[in-house]
């Protein structure tokens, strides 16, 4: 009886590169989502932080013209000082002291300045975490390499602290 040959025919491929490539287009994927993200909050937050700046300066222009106001009556009612009647005269004295209105003339300006400061620092981040993450454009451009410091600058200035 003859016996029988078996051949054994064996194919190696290496796909070590392979793997590195898919795990950088996974990952690739996974930075473009997370860009995605990045920008979709950004705006979100752009929106209640532009509220947020716009009103603070209309409350800081109103703050300045009430003041304005304000220093046209004193300045009024100092001049008319001997004619109005005592009781009404010590009254209105007694409810300018009550209002600390000097206090509040001085004091009331820096807190609406150091909010809209904040404010703006907020506006800068979002936007530069928008630029950051999402670049408004996917073709080539020439890139502005000044821009692209501050921004990363803006969004790592946290880390390096």
């Amino acid at each position: 009886m003859p016996r029988a040959r078996f051949h054994t025919f064996s194919l190696k491929e290496d796909i070590t590169e392979r793997w590195a490539i898919e795990a950088q287009l996974r990952h690739a994927q996974k930075l473009e989502a997370v860009g995605q993200l990045a920008a979709g909050i950004a705006h979100e937050i752009n929106t209640p932080t532009q509220f947020v700046a716009d009103n603070l300066t209309f409350l800081k222009d109103a703050c300045k013209t009430i003041h304005a106001l304000v220093t046209h009556y004193q300045n009024a009612f100092h001049s008319l000082h001997r004619t109005v009647p005592p009781s009404r005269r010590d009254e209105l004295d007694q409810a300018e002291r009550n209002s600390d209105l000097e206090f509040l003339t001085h004091e009331v300006p820096s807190p609406i300045d150091q909010v809209l400061e904040g404010a703006g620092r907020v506006a800068k981040i979002v936007r530069a975490m928008k630029e950051f993450s999402h670049p408004d454009c996917s073709e080539k451009v020439p890139a502005d390499l000044n821009r692209a410091i501050e921004t990363t600058i803006t969004l790592a200035r946290n880390e390096w602290k």
